[in-house]
């Protein structure tokens, strides 16, 4: 496992350069685990031992993402909840080759796998499976309610949206532009789920991390998606990607009874029920744990 939490992982995810290790940070905890034991079967099926394969899958993201973690460590300087990161972080970054516990030969061999990013070597994961998982997720989604908006409503508008915020302020079509564009998004899951995806933690991300968190969804959400980031305009465009974010949140923890998706995830069950405890900290906050495929 690696030394970072998956929670804080989950937040240096967009910023990382690496599409493997980008992928790997941006699951939960046990589709993680269960992508490292894919990268490491891959490994060892390449004559790779299982002990030099263990220690190259536990210094290779910390080492190939180090501007991703400072530059998110930058960000968000000593975070209450991650506080006890920053020891993990710095132990990992700290092991020397030749002082990690294995023979020399062995040291040698993490070593080499470092050098020529042998991760990017392994198969990647079933393209058609992750697109399933695209499909499954859409059409799997329930009617919004009035509690998933009241929960996208209590939210607070993130920092790095503020700009955004007055310019719809001074915007006097804002309202009609941002109506519009919002009915558009809700009257297809589709859309719903990959403005949600778009997003980390409400705030958009930029075009070509959007692009790596779409890459897996079929063909025509790729260019509907594409389109509304080109023709609705800007600051209309992150608030509601912003909303959609929350209610898409919303609405997979009331039939999940958890927030949180990635395409691996398995096909969520059908729950009729209305939660009473629908409240903004309950499914936006704190997520769980689900089994993956």
């Amino acid at each position: 496992m690696l030394a970072i939490s998956t929670r804080v992982l989950n937040r240096i995810a967009p910023l990382a350069q690496s599409p493997v290790w980008r992928r790997v940070f941006s699951l939960n905890k046990k589709a993680q685990a269960k992508e490292l034991a894919r990268l490491r079967a891959a490994l060892l099926d390449r004559g790779v031992a299982a002990a030099v394969a263990d220690m190259y899958l536990s210094m290779a993201p910390m080492w190939d993402e180090l501007p991703a973690i400072n530059a998110y460590r930058e960000r968000h300087p000593d975070p209450f909840w991650a506080r006890g990161e920053i020891s993990g972080i710095d132990a990992a970054l700290h092991v020397d080759y030749g002082d990690c516990g294995l023979p020399k030969a062995q040291a040698d061999a993490v070593k080499r796998l470092m050098e020529e990013d042998a991760v990017d070597l392994c198969p990647p994961v079933d393209a058609e499976a992750q697109e399933q998982g695209w499909e499954d997720e859409a059409m799997s989604m329930l009617f919004l309610t009035a509690g998933d908006w009241s929960v996208a409503d209590a939210a607070d508008t993130p920092e790095e949206l503020l700009s955004a915020a007055l310019d719809a302020e001074e915007d006097d079509d804002f309202d009609e532009h941002y109506d519009e564009w919002l009915l558009w998004a809700i009257d297809n899951p589709f859309r719903v789920l990959a403005l949600e995806q778009c997003c980390v933690e409400a705030v958009p991300q930029s075009a070509e991390d959007r692009a790596a968190k779409l890459a897996s969804a079929p063909e025509h959400v790729r260019i509907e998606t594409e389109a509304f980031w080109h023709q609705c305009p800007s600051h209309v465009a992150e608030l509601v990607a912003q909303h959609i974010f929350w209610l898409a949140h919303a609405e997979r923890g009331r039939r999940r009874g958890n927030p949180e998706w990635t395409p691996l995830y398995p096909l969520p069950p059908w729950w009729e029920d209305e939660d009473p405890n629908h409240t903004f900290e309950r499914w936006c906050v704190a997520p769980v744990d689900v089994q993956v495929r």
